[in-house]
């Protein structure tokens, strides 16, 4: 808008001439020119030409341009058939676009002199705080005296009136100043104690170390010393399992020999007996003794395979086979591998050395702790009979 009063005079003008004679406000997009050259918004035109003109056809007729009373002829499109004036919308635009640019900046300041005031509102309360902060709770005076005795800041109404009256006092800056002495001699205390502290923890995530590195070892020892007895166990399991299976298996073989002969002497002489039979019944003498001593021959040997006689071999007696081991696992429960007492007591025995305790040393005592957990303890108990076969 400021442009536009530079190139074309005040702004107030400039709104005058942008301004419909019909609604008194600045033109409403989109604007229509008449041929009289004057402007109008193109709602106001519909609305001059419906109450004002005349109407001829369904959307032709005339009116009167209000500005120089111009009659202005329509044709079959009505209003919309007047031309429009792009220049003066285009100016319409740029003045709402100053506008609203204008009203921007306006905002951009009062919201920035809210914020300042905001601001300085804040600083004052902090300078207030601050203010209270030095100043005595009892009489409100300016704190500009340490108390040695009661260890607080003081007023002087409070050393000459108040409770401190008796009290060593110095000024300000000399308590400062002790003070801070008094501080950094309390950091490097506290710094002293803790790096001794971090080398207490590191000593005794060494020591953790240490500890699980025995267990671990130990439990790999022991688990394998197990597994050598089990192994030992299981061959000696699949040993008398085989030895027994052979031993069954051959009698087994022996009886079911015995049997078939038996099988075959009774097949040999039911074929012999039917053949008798067929001879029997044979009418011719000759055909007859031709085959009747043969028969009867084979018939007698029969009679004397088939004579009962008890198998050579007989199932094993069970009793040959019975495993007792109960005593032998008697004494293993009894032999005592090291309760967990011993182990803390081994564990006890690492002492919480300084870092200067050499590695030889730490090397002996971790051999000596290894040993004792890997060495079982028999009790006094009889000696287990091995497995044998009663």
């Amino acid at each position: 808008m400021n442009l536009l009063a530079q190139n074309g005079g005040d702004s107030s003008k400039m709104e005058s001439l942008l301004t419909c004679p019909i609604c008194l406000d600045l033109f409403t997009k989109p604007v229509v020119i008449l041929p009289c050259q004057h402007c109008l918004c193109r709602s106001c035109a519909e609305e001059c030409f419906d109450k004002r003109g005349t109407r001829f056809g369904l959307h032709g007729g005339r009116f009167k341009c209000p500005t120089c009373r111009y009659e202005v002829v329509l044709d079959r499109h009505g209003v919309f058939g007047l031309n429009r004036n792009l220049l003066v919308e285009s100016i319409i635009d740029m003045m709402e676009d100053e506008k609203k640019n204008e009203d921007k900046g306006v905002e951009n300041k009062i919201k920035e002199a809210e914020e300042a005031e905001k601001k300085r509102q804040m600083d004052e309360v902090k300078k207030d705080l601050e203010n209270a902060g030095k100043q005595c709770d009892d009489h409100g005076d300016t704190l500009n005296v340490y108390c040695l005795t009661c260890q607080k800041l003081i007023c002087a109404t409070c050393k000459v009136f108040g409770d401190c009256q008796t009290c060593s006092v110095v000024r300000i800056e000399q308590a400062f100043e002790q003070q801070q002495q008094e501080m950094r001699e309390a950091i490097r205390l506290t710094t002293s104690a803790t790096d001794g502290v971090q080398s207490a923890v590191t000593h005794c995530e060494d020591l953790v170390n240490r500890t699980r590195q025995i267990g671990g070892d130990s439990l790999h020892q022991i688990n394998a010393q197990f597994d050598k007895i089990i192994k030992a166990m299981e061959d000696k399991k699949a040993q008398l399992m085989r030895k027994i299976q052979g031993e069954t298996d051959t009698v087994e073989q022996q009886i079911n020999n015995h049997a078939g002969k038996y099988s075959a002497a009774l097949y040999g002489a039911n074929s012999d007996v039917q053949t008798a039979w067929t001879l029997a019944e044979e009418e011719d003498q000759i055909k007859f003794l031709k085959k009747s001593r043969p028969c009867i021959d084979r018939m007698m040997q029969h009679q004397s395979d088939m004579q009962v006689r008890p198998p050579p071999f007989q199932p094993p007696n069970p009793a040959k086979w019975r495993l007792e081991l109960s005593p032998m696992v008697d004494v293993i429960r009894k032999i005592d591998f090291g309760d967990m007492s011993r182990i803390t007591d081994m564990l006890s025995e690492i002492k919480f050395d300084d870092a200067n305790n050499t590695s030889s040393s730490k090397k002996s005592s971790s051999s000596k702790n290894a040993s004792q957990i890997t060495s079982p303890k028999v009790e006094n108990t009889k000696e287990p009979r091995p497995g044998h076969f009663f």
